[in-house]
């Protein structure tokens, strides 16, 4: 991607010894060795995040949840978050038939509506301006515009992703001093 941010372009490619994370290969800055005692630019902080999917209106998990992977990765930097979330294909049961359904489409509510950009391995990702506990998004999903009837994006559905900052951890740091 040529956003500057970290580089999202593997299917969640392990990090370190933790198999379940993300690679390191962030374009804000590679860690060198033979040259960290030099400011290679602004720090960036990887997080890994639990995110669970909730229902936009209702006090229930959304059934896009069990499509999520439950640890996001966020990145920071001077104060900007790049979030980034992976969804796989979800199933839903409707009218006797078992249709298994594609994410094709995030947006985020931040003021405004706007699209997430997508890479490789179904990793949507944005950037905010803080850490957010609640954000409100709406998907597309192949399957629900399926059932709607209504064409590309008529079965859109609003949820929120909850991230457990209480339960975060740090997992990187790259640029800067480091």
């Amino acid at each position: 991607n040529n956003s500057g941010w970290g580089n999202n372009n593997s299917s969640w490619g392990s990090y370190g010894n933790n198999n379940q994370g993300w690679n390191n290969n962030s374009s804000w800055g590679v860690y060198n060795n033979q040259n960290n005692n030099k400011n290679n630019g602004p720090v960036t902080i990887q997080y890994e995040v639990p995110v669970e999917v909730i229902h936009a209106h209702e006090n229930r998990y959304s059934m896009a949840n069990g499509a999520i992977n439950h640890t996001a990765r966020v990145e920071e930097r001077n104060g900007q978050f790049r979030y980034s979330v992976q969804f796989g294909p979800m199933q839903r049961e409707f009218a006797g038939k078992t249709f298994i359904g594609n994410l094709y489409n995030l947006f985020i509510y931040d003021g405004s509506k706007y699209q997430a950009e997508q890479s490789s391995g179904n990793v949507w990702s944005w950037v905010m301006n803080g850490k957010y506990d609640k954000v409100k998004i709406a998907v597309w999903v192949d399957a629900m515009d399926e059932i709607a009837g209504k064409g590309q994006g008529g079965g859109e559905q609003d949820a929120i992703l909850s991230f457990n900052w209480n339960a975060a951890r740090e997992v990187g740091r790259v640029g800067g001093n480091n």
